[in-house]
């Protein structure tokens, strides 16, 4: 079971969440582990551990509320745990945050080449809606041409500006993961 000791500071003003900093300056996320079996995946990939989904869940939902561009310190605290579980959560961590980047990198570049294509394929179809009035064919061939390049071009529209900006933040955070400092106490 974990529990998350401290993050915030509580104040009214809701606008500016004040979280509390290591004296680095970065944002300390307290976690109390109470099972430390719990932490670890119980399945491997070519004998390298990953931590539980479980604990994953709890993290990515704790790191929401911190900034993208803010520095993380991961603290655990966990009774007896030797330097090689030390070692080996610090590791896990690390990896299955490494994965995550590269998956969200991969969405990425997904997304990136629905927006070429779409906008590409708008484009072929407002050459042919042109051609198609130029040529005065029939006004249904028109109507179904001029929805096909709207509809293609508002994809690549939707696409760039709502799907990759949650992919970009994303990748700010799991980067930021990627990166964090983590200690036992």
């Amino acid at each position: 079971m974990f529990h998350i000791l401290s993050l915030f500071k509580s104040k009214n003003n809701k606008k500016q969440q004040n979280f509390q900093k290591d004296e680095d300056g970065r944002a300390l996320i307290d976690i109390s582990i109470e099972d430390k079996s719990e932490v670890l995946s119980p399945y491997h990939v070519d004998k390298m551990q990953v931590i539980n989904g479980d604990f994953a869940e709890m993290l990515d939902n704790v790191v929401k509320a911190i900034p993208p561009k803010q520095a993380i310190h991961l603290k655990l605290h966990c009774k007896n745990l030797t330097n090689k579980e030390k070692e080996t959560f610090a590791l896990a961590t690390k990896r299955y945050y490494e994965n995550k980047l590269k998956n969200t990198q991969l969405l990425f570049k997904r997304y990136m080449i629905t927006v070429v294509l779409s906008l590409v394929l708008s484009v072929f179809f407002f050459l042919a809606l042109w051609l198609t009035e130029f040529l005065n064919f029939h006004w249904l061939v028109f109507e179904i041409i001029d929805i096909c390049a709207w509809v293609f071009l508002w994809e690549a529209i939707d696409v760039l500006a709502y799907e990759c900006v949650s992919v970009r933040l994303e990748r700010r955070r799991v980067n930021n993961m990627c990166k964090c400092k983590i200690s036992y106490k």
